[in-house]
């Protein structure tokens, strides 16, 4: 987010201008949190924790059902 932010600020802005209207941009950092816990998962079961142990600890286990 540390290059998409700026440059969101500098299309806002540009938007704002152009078509006379106020815009913002907002984005999901969803994919990013996903990515982190995927990368620590990998890493928890590369250094030998139980599958199913290191889905719960990264939060990738879902526990709706």
């Amino acid at each position: 987010m540390g290059t998409v932010l700026p440059l969101a600020a500098l299309l806002e802005a540009e938007l704002t201008v152009k078509l006379e209207a106020d815009y913002t941009l907002h984005f999901d950092r969803y994919p990013l949190d996903i990515a982190g816990r995927a990368q620590a998962f990998r890493h928890l079961v590369e250094s030998g924790t139980d599958t199913h142990h290191a889905l719960a600890i990264t939060g990738l286990l879902s526990t709706d059902h």
